[in-house]
């Protein structure tokens, strides 16, 4: 019995170690190998064992060039600017200039006397309010601060007295408290905003109200108190005069004008126009009344002119516009773009679908934010180009060819953010 246990034991080993051999016993292999089926790998045109070659795509790649701004220094390249000032206010001057300024694609700023529409007491005149907003609502007209009373308001604006010149030459005597000054024209400037919300009435028109003499005998027509009032509160200020102004002046506060009267024949005042184009500066007319042809008599204030002769100035003046030559701005507008200019840089950088303009300055952009004109280089099958503007806004351009390069003026505000050129087509 032991025996067949034994012989049991030693059958499960040999059948165990057989197991872990192969499982199964053959005969060997007697077949030349060069006998053998061979069969292809399972492969694809591409090569196994190399990187397969790549066509390189049919792409240009989108490298940015980015160049200086190039901004002009007249709002849409115009060569010389007009700006056409009614100084005091009167409704049937700005009801005759409102008909030319339609005809002839003009535009002009109202001088205005505070109390035309408010009283000092700060009482609104809401009818008369009204028939000036008509007027404003047109586009047609802006206003500037032409003072409070257009009355003298002193030197010092704290209390004095004392005698001053009217304009009829007349020794008048003055009694002012504390403040005259500042409420003649910040006062003024507030209580406009007041009247008139949507006008920002950033400039201020120098009303003519007489002079004073010092003790040493000096003209005083401003004094040094009261200039220092007015570039507090105004980004710039006209005056008298009767010569064309330059566009690129170092000071803004006493820029001059040229006063129309009955003693100027037309030639005289489309001569300042010529002018203005010609050497690029800026012509701002100063009107007062414009009254008709036949109410004019000898004894007619020469302040006064003929509806006859301001007619063909407009007209002269349409005709400059028409062609570019000349901008017709609000004074308010070209002081900030005369100053704007002067401060801005940036940058334009051109993609293969776009284009990006960037420009920027160091002024007060809550103040200074009028859109400067840029010349910005296109492809030339852009044949239409739309602008969007930061905030979302659109316009379309039309390009013009200068050489042989395509460009359009693209009107942006300088701060800082990026408006976008793009084919319209």
């Amino acid at each position: 019995m032991k025996r067949l246990i034994l012989l049991l034991l030693c059958l499960v080993f040999v059948l165990s170690v057989f197991a872990a051999c192969g499982g199964e016993v053959t005969s060997p292999d007697t077949t030349d190998a060069s006998d053998a089926e061979t069969t292809e790998p399972n492969v694809t045109d591409q090569n196994t064992t190399e990187p397969a070659e790549t066509k390189a795509p049919d792409v240009v790649e989108d490298i940015p060039v980015t160049e200086n701004a190039y901004i002009m220094k007249m709002k849409n390249g115009a060569k010389g600017v007009v700006t056409i000032v009614h100084d005091d206010g009167t409704l049937n001057t700005v009801a005759f200039l409102d008909k030319e300024f339609e005809e002839h694609n003009l535009r002009g700023t109202i001088g205005m006397i505070a109390t035309r529409v408010i009283s000092t007491e700060g009482v609104k005149n809401n009818t008369q309010i009204k028939l000036w907003q008509n007027y404003l609502d047109t586009g047609r007209f802006d206003i500037a601060c032409h003072s409070y009373t257009h009355q003298f308001w002193g030197l010092t604006d704290k209390a004095e007295s004392g005698v001053y010149i009217n304009n009829s030459g007349v020794e008048t005597p003055f009694n002012f408290g504390d403040g005259n000054i500042t409420f003649e024209t910040k006062g003024a400037r507030d209580a406009l905003r007041e009247c008139f919300p949507d006008q920002r009435i950033l400039s201020f028109i120098h009303p003519g109200f007489g002079k004073y003499i010092d003790e040493n005998g000096k003209t005083i027509k401003v004094s040094d108190t009261a200039w220092e009032i007015i570039k507090a509160n105004f980004i710039g200020s006209r005056g008298g005069g009767t010569s064309t102004q330059s566009w690129s002046t170092n000071s803004y506060y006493q820029l001059t004008s040229f006063q129309v009267s009955l003693k100027h024949d037309l030639s005289q005042w489309t001569g300042q126009v010529d002018a203005a184009v010609k050497y690029g500066k800026w012509i701002i007319f100063m009107f007062h009344d414009i009254i008709p042809d036949s109410s004019v008599t000898s004894s007619t204030s020469t302040l006064k002119v003929k509806q006859s002769t301001a007619a063909g100035l407009m007209e002269h003046i349409g005709a400059k516009v028409a062609t570019g030559e000349l901008w017709c701005a609000f004074f308010e507008e070209g002081l900030l773009y005369a100053q704007e200019v002067k401060a801005t840089k940036g940058t334009v950088t051109t993609y293969s679908d776009k284009i990006e303009i960037s420009i920027s300055h160091n002024l007060d952009i809550d103040i200074f934010n009028y859109p400067l004109t840029v010349r910005a280089k296109v492809p030339a099958d852009w044949t239409s180009v739309v602008l969007t503007h930061a905030d979302g806004t659109t316009e379309t351009l039309t390009p013009f060819v200068e050489g042989e390069n395509t460009y359009v003026y693209a009107n942006v505000v300088p701060n800082g953010q990026v408006a976008v050129l793009t084919s319209a087509n």
